[in-house]
């Protein structure tokens, strides 16, 4: 997960919690914009993976973005992850070989 403005990459976060998806998500997303310096009625666009990935990881993500969005009236922008991938490999990004976190 991360915050991304016209700068760049502001915060990211990685986490490995594959049985407490749901629990994790909404401390991860605070933790994200706290370390950006950056209030939910600032943040224009969200974007959430809608797959491929583990079936819940993707729904809980889909589920809390959507509440999220719907809350703050924020629109929202799918995002595949292969697609991701292909573009962090074209650019270069050494990181591309990980995956999606």
């Amino acid at each position: 997960m991360a915050l991304v403005d016209e700068h760049g990459v502001r915060a990211v976060r990685d986490w490995d919690v594959p049985e407490r998806h749901a629990e994790s998500v909404l401390p991860a997303i605070e933790a994200v914009l706290d370390e950006a310096g950056v209030r939910f009625d600032q943040v224009a666009v969200m974007g959430v993976d809608v797959g491929p990935g583990s079936f819940t990881g993707v729904r809980v993500a889909l589920a809390t973005v959507k509440g999220l969005a719907f809350a703050h009236r924020i629109p929202v922008v799918g995002v595949n992850s292969l697609e991701v991938l292909a573009v962090g490999a074209a650019a270069g990004d050494a990181d591309w070989k990980k995956g999606p976190s």
